[in-house]
């Protein structure tokens, strides 16, 4: 591997060799390195008889000569001073990552400004955005600009204190400094920070272990057999919708999004077919094997469905893009489910995560680990394990089987 030397910068006036309509060239500022070139605007037009091409620079009849000369050497200086900030970041500096410079406005990269860029170019999901941006205006409460040079034990100690003054829970806490971990590696691995610099190496936010509500197979079955009465008539669907993420384990982001085209009638009976929105990847799940009672003509999911797709056999095409259960907000789903709770007799919180919970913990005594594992569609076992939540009967169930 060849040694970076250092970026050699020059001017260089009508490139193209051609004039525009005016009759004007741009000048550029050309950085060598190794071979390699690349090309800067300074956003300086003129024509041919103002540049001064022996001493590089805006000849002084030009009107605006000095301003323009003015420009140019600043716009050089700021990219000799981005290469220098680089190298002493990583002891060295390509050519190729110049760009980076021209991305952040001509300017070295704050860490607010970095972290506010690329929340806005990341890919990740609504609701995923929505928690990182909550921890960004954390960190602009907690102060309004932040340089790459901030980020050490003091700082997150001093974070740390800020979000305990606003009676925030610790699990709260941690989820603003796992968030905030989350940039800073990125603007390590950007460059702009050096890798032994992560003030996340010395500092360890403290946890507690979450209530991680689940039902057991008793509490579901009170719930798949309440009969909920006419003056209570809008839980119907908001049960449905719980049951279904209790019998299949999708998130609420999916079973929000299901339409009919999800549901493809196979010779065995009905599976859903949907490319989830966490991961993106396509969950395929046959429903008549989930939750299937030896003697039922369908497994529990498929009636529920079938029974969807009968209320809508006769409306116009047209609503069948339209959701299977409407359009519920997460809020007024957590909100309706204590409603449903209550009229259970169950004491739980139940929320929209508690389905999956139930399905994970249920099946847990019934599949192979790796077989939950991609009906969750999880990438590790690990991962898995938090969601097996096994409930004091069950303990009880498996110990009875060991041979002491």
């Amino acid at each position: 591997m060849s040694i970076l030397k250092k970026i050699e910068y020059s001017l260089k006036y009508n490139r193209t060799g051609k004039l525009n309509r005016n009759g004007k060239a741009l000048i550029q500022i050309r950085a060598y390195q190794n071979g390699k070139n690349r090309y800067f605007s300074t956003e300086v037009w003129i024509k041919p008889d103002y540049w001064d091409e022996k001493n590089k620079r805006v000849k002084s009849i030009h009107p605006n000569g000095y301003i323009f000369n003015k420009r140019i050497r600043e716009k050089k200086e700021a990219l000799e001073a981005f290469e220098a900030k680089m190298i002493n970041l990583n002891g060295h500096f390509s050519i190729v990552r110049l760009h980076e410079f021209e991305q952040y406005n001509s300017e070295l990269p704050t860490f607010t400004s970095f972290y506010e860029k690329e929340l806005r170019l990341s890919p990740i999901q609504a609701d995923s955005l929505k928690n990182q941006k909550t921890t960004f205006k954390k960190l602009c409460d907690f102060k309004r600009q932040v340089l790459f040079e901030d980020l050490n034990y003091r700082f997150v100690v001093g974070f740390d204190r800020f979000l305990r003054k606003q009676r925030l829970g610790i699990n709260t806490i941690n989820k603003h400094h796992r968030n905030l971990g989350k940039f800073i590696r990125l603007g390590i691995k950007s460059g702009y920070l050096d890798v032994n610099a992560d003030p996340y190496i010395k500092f360890s936010p403290d946890t507690t272990e979450p209530q991680r509500v689940f039902l057991e197979q008793l509490e579901l079955e009170r719930i798949e057999n309440l009969v909920i009465k006419d003056r209570d008539a809008h839980l119907r669907r908001i049960k449905d919708f719980f049951l279904i993420g209790c019998w299949t384990g999708l998130r609420f982001s999916d079973i929000k999004a299901l339409r009919i085209e999800h549901l493809v009638e196979t010779g065995q009976g009905l599976e859903l077919q949907i490319r989830t929105k966490k991961t993106s990847k396509l969950a395929i799940l046959p429903l008549h094997l989930l939750f299937r009672e030896s003697e039922a003509t369908y497994s529990k999911p498929e009636a529920l469905f079938r029974r969807y797709l009968r209320e809508r056999q006769d409306l116009p095409k047209a609503f069948g893009s339209f959701p299977l259960f409407g359009k519920i907000s997460n809020q007024y789903f957590n909100r309706s489910l204590k409603d449903i709770a209550r009229l259970a007799g169950i004491q739980k919180k139940l929320s929209s995560h508690a389905g999956r919970r139930t399905f994970a913990t249920i099946l847990a005594t019934k599949v192979e680990m790796p077989v939950l594992q991609k009906l969750l569609q999880h990438s590790t076992l690990d991962m898995v394990q938090v969601y097996v939540q096994l409930s004091n009967k069950q303990i009880t169930e498996e110990l009875k089987k060991v041979d002491w």
